[in-house]
């Protein structure tokens, strides 16, 4: 299984999805397979910044409903090998404790690291179910 890493803040408009972009694409350039997970729900744009935007058809709320089968709502970033993105719900309030710790403990089995950009605050329901050896990286 892959290394989880959690990027968080207390604070907004600190640069989490920057470090998170620059990290997986440090790693996709050392050869391995990242995927970016956003979890900034109504406030996605990590699919955006990448350029696969058209590509999403299933998000990360659609990943909590089969958890087993995460990986599979992820898209692949153009330009960038082994790197791709599940994107954030639209709406707020879809992502949810009982499944997100599955979700992405289940998409980290095929990648070398899984990378979660969190949104502003401090909220249980990104660290839920998590492995005990994920990396939390405050920015």
């Amino acid at each position: 299984m892959g290394k989880i890493i959690i990027v968080t803040s207390g604070k907004g408009g600190v640069g989490k999805t920057t470090v998170s972009i620059g990290l997986a694409a440090a790693l996709c350039n050392a050869s391995k397979r990242v995927l970016l997970v956003d979890a900034d729900e109504g406030l996605r744009c990590l699919d955006t910044m990448l350029g696969a935007d058209k590509k999403v058809m299933l998000d990360l709320s659609d990943a909590q409903a089969d958890p087993e089968n995460a990986a599979e709502n992820a898209v692949d970033v153009d330009g960038v090998e082994g790197l791709s993105v599940i994107a954030a719900p639209m709406n707020f309030g879809t992502i949810r404790s009982d499944s997100f710790g599955e979700a992405v403990v289940s998409a980290a089995r095929d990648r070398d690291f899984v990378i979660v950009d969190c949104p502003a605050g401090v909220d249980e329901r990104y660290y839920v179910g998590m492995p005990k050896d994920s990396l939390v990286l405050v920015v």
